[in-house]
C-alpha cells in the first residue's frame, strides 16, 4: 500500500495524469464504504448478514471453532449479559451459606470476562478460569464448598458425568443450558452445572488446568 501511494503521487505530479488525484481518493472512498462493516460494527446485524451475502462472503475461522451466520470478531459482541444472567440466577438460588463459599469456574478467558464485567451488578464473586492470563490470577479460596461450572462441552449429558467421577464432586447437578443468537455457536447451549462438595481444591488441580492457547 505504501508503494503504491508512493507510485500515484509520482504519476500524479505530471500534468496529463492530474486526473489520478481525485480518482484515487473516490476509490478509497468508496471501498471504505463497502469494507468498513466488515471491521466496525456500523450496520444492525441483520443488515450485515445481508451485506455480507451481497457480497458473496461467507464468515472465515479465526480460530479452531465453528462459525454461524457472523464472523468470530462480531459473534463475539453476542450472548454474554444473557449467560451471566443465567449464572447470576443459578448463585442466588443458593443459601447465603453456600454463596459465602461459592466459586464459578469458567471454561475460557469470554465467559470469565463476561461474568467479571457483568457479574457486579448481581452480586457474582469474580470468575475463576484456567485459560490464557485468567490462570494466573489463582484458584478460588480453599475452602470454596460450591462450584457453578460452565461444562467442558455442549453436551449436558457428557458434561454432568464429568463432574460425577469419584474424584469430582459428592453431588453434581445440571441447572441450566446458556441460549443466544448470532454468538459463536460452543457459547450457545453450553451446560451450566453446580457441584457441591468437591473432593478437590482447585489448588490442588490448578497447575493441570493451565491451558493457554
Amino acid at each position: 500500500m505504501a508503494a503504491g501511494g508512493c507510485a500515484v503521487e509520482v504519476m500524479a505530479r505530471r500534468r496529463r495524469l492530474g486526473w489520478l488525484k481525485p480518482l484515487t481518493v473516490a476509490a478509497v472512498v468508496l471501498f471504505g464504504f463497502v469494507a468498513m462493516p466488515f471491521a466496525i460494527p456500523v450496520l444492525p446485524v441483520e443488515k450485515f448478514i445481508a451485506w455480507q451475502k451481497a457480497l458473496g462472503q461467507t464468515p472465515k475461522a479465526q480460530e479452531r471453532n465453528a462459525l454461524a451466520d457472523l464472523p468470530q470478531y462480531y459473534a463475539d459482541m453476542f450472548g454474554w449479559e444473557e449467560t451471566v444472567a443465567k449464572v447470576a440466577a443459578i448463585y442466588q438460588s443458593l443459601t447465603p451459606e453456600e454463596q459465602r463459599h461459592t466459586a464459578i469456574y469458567a471454561r475460557n478467558y469470554g465467559e470469565a470476562a463476561a461474568v467479571d464485567f457483568f457479574g457486579a451488578r448481581y452480586g457474582l464473586p469474580r470468575a475463576t478460569c484456567g485459560h490464557n492470563n485468567y490462570w494466573y490470577w489463582g484458584p478460588p479460596p480453599d475452602d470454596t464448598q460450591v462450584l457453578i461450572v460452565f461444562g467442558n462441552s455442549n453436551d449436558p449429558t457428557a458434561a454432568l458425568a464429568d463432574l460425577r467421577r469419584p474424584d469430582r464432586c459428592e453431588e453434581a447437578t445440571l441447572e441450566d443450558v446458556t441460549t443466544c443468537e448470532h454468538c459463536m455457536p460452543f457459547e450457545s447451549r453450553r451446560p451450566l452445572l453446580v457441584c457441591r462438595r468437591p473432593r478437590f481444591t482447585l489448588r490442588q488441580i490448578w497447575p493441570g488446568e493451565k491451558n493457554f492457547i
